[in-house]
């Protein structure tokens, strides 16, 4: 069923009861537009999907960029990738889109021949203390995602062998649940903005390494992040005056652990080794790579640290 209605831009913050500052401070301003480029390049489809949820039946919206024949052609029908794009948790999918870099991943999209979907809602993402209404609820964000995959699959031609996902602070930390669920449908590639492993007691599932979890991740992360510390410790919604906080999220692995963690689901520090490395004084790349003969190497983890960075995804000139 397509949508008639735009989303709303309120902030989804209903998961702790916040100051009326508070709320207008974390308000997100309305979309851009779409550069006349991208307009012309693809299209948006929204969907309500259903997915079963307490004996009856959740419906979310997604929102489907879909570029033009054209750019799709190079891949060929059935063999189209599906990126997506799960947002923040005061966030929708939309403003997430307008938010990557100014609609980038809508221009890789028509640049590369695939697909992005960007759901509305907010996450079951495992961490024991992060009490979003999908994690009260216990939401089943497994066959959510499976059924976004299903969807595009049937009606836009997409491949199921071929699903990329990519999240932003609450989104991202669903996806690293995803990597430890035997449920959870196959992946591809993640790729996480501003989020990092919770502690194991913070979490609902075992961080154990399996076939599964070997999936290619790229971690995306600025070293002044208040939210999410880069260093790992408390993640907070908001960090007030005095050692107070609003939004206790529990406690995190900072980022360099967590893709050492990551790094060790394909193998032993002797099958996987670390490439630790410097492009810029405000651009820092490590590399995880596994020897998979005598001479193929295979990148497993990437983290590139943003420094000075917050919580956000940066963009070209500093917004």
């Amino acid at each position: 069923m397509a949508l008639v209605h735009p989303p709303s831009t309120k902030p989804i913050a209903e998961h702790v009861h916040l100051p009326s500052s508070i709320m207008e401070m974390l308000r997100r301003p309305e979309p851009i537009n779409p550069p006349a480029w991208i307009r012309m390049g693809g299209e948006i489809r929204s969907e309500t999907l259903a997915v079963p949820h307490r004996g009856g039946k959740l419906h979310r919206d997604v929102h489907f960029f879909v570029p033009n024949a054209n750019h799709l052609s190079k891949r060929g029908k059935g063999n189209i990738p599906l990126l997506i794009a799960y947002h923040g948790s005061t966030e929708h999918g939309l403003l997430f889109r307008a938010s990557t870099s100014s609609y980038a991943y809508d221009e890789l999209a028509c640049e590369e021949g695939f697909i992005v979907a960007y759901p509305d809602g907010n996450w079951n993402d495992g961490r024991v203390k992060a009490v979003f209404p999908a994690s009260l609820e216990n939401v089943d964000d497994l066959s959510f995602t499976k059924a976004v995959i299903d969807h595009a699959a049937k009606h836009l031609g997409t491949s199921q062998k071929r699903t990329l996902l990519v999240g932003f602070s609450n989104g991202g930390n669903l996806l690293l649940r995803m990597l430890y669920e035997p449920l959870a449908p196959p992946i591809a590639g993640i790729a996480l903005h501003c989020a990092s492993l919770p502690e194991q007691e913070n979490s609902t599932v075992l961080f154990n390494p399996s076939e599964k979890s070997r999936v290619p991740v790229i971690l995306i992360h600025g070293t002044a992040d208040p939210v999410n510390p880069y260093e790992g410790g408390n993640s907070v919604l908001v960090r007030l005056a005095h050692g107070k906080a609003l939004g206790d999220r529990g406690l995190h692995m900072g980022c360099l652990r967590t893709a050492r963690h990551l790094a060790r689901n394909w193998g032993s520090e002797n099958e996987v080794i670390e490439y630790p490395g410097k492009l810029s004084p405000s651009l820092v790349v490590d590399d995880w790579i596994r020897q998979e003969d005598e001479d193929a190497l295979r990148p497993v983890v990437r983290l590139v640290s943003l420094v000075g960075e917050g919580h956000h995804i940066s963009v070209p000139g500093g917004s």
